[in-house]
């Protein structure tokens, strides 16, 4: 039993660091498109302005709300991209900033790397059962905000439904 133990350990470690690499490789591979240069100056519902594009550490948009001195920071991630989103958080969190995540319209109250990774196996089991072809441009949008910042959460979602709209 511990021999089948330690081989499934070992399996899955292998599987889980390839996944990572393979992740990490989709990062740098990626090419900024026209389409996020002409976010910039963008100004959404609310009044909120799109300040700049971010490629570091990956790509997302610097935004200035407009009841808020703090700038907010964007970041639409592919939902497989779980270990970049674990980054952000880290980044993020030890500057002071909230989170929150956006998914499929939604503000996201357990935003685990295992909740988005269920998110993207579930979708994927469920176009294949129905004979569809997965979509392949699904986003969890990572907001980050000073906690001194107070955003309507409608005003949240708009902004993630905003910018992956132009991105798509």
């Amino acid at each position: 039993m511990t021999r089948w133990f330690t081989a499934f350990a070992l399996i899955a470690a292998a599987a889980i660091g390839l996944w990572m690499r393979l992740e990490t490789q989709q990062v740098v591979r990626r090419s900024t498109s026209p389409a996020q240069d002409a976010l910039v100056g963008l100004q959404l519902n609310d009044g909120t302005v799109i300040e700049k594009v971010l490629r570091d550490p990956v790509d997302g948009v610097q935004l200035r709300p407009a009841e808020c001195f703090d700038s907010a920071f964007l970041f639409p991630l592919p939902i497989d991209w779980v270990s970049t989103a674990g980054v952000l958080q880290q980044r993020f969190k030890s500057s002071g900033y909230k989170l929150f995540d956006v998914y499929d319209g939604e503000i996201q109250t357990n935003s685990s790397r295992m909740s988005r990774f269920y998110h993207y196996v579930i979708a994927d089991i469920s176009a294949v059962g129905s004979g569809l072809i997965p979509n392949l441009d699904r986003f969890q949008v990572q907001i980050y905000i000073k906690p001194q910042c107070i955003v309507n959460e409608t005003i949240v979602v708009n902004w993630a439904n905003a910018v992956v709209s132009v991105l798509k």
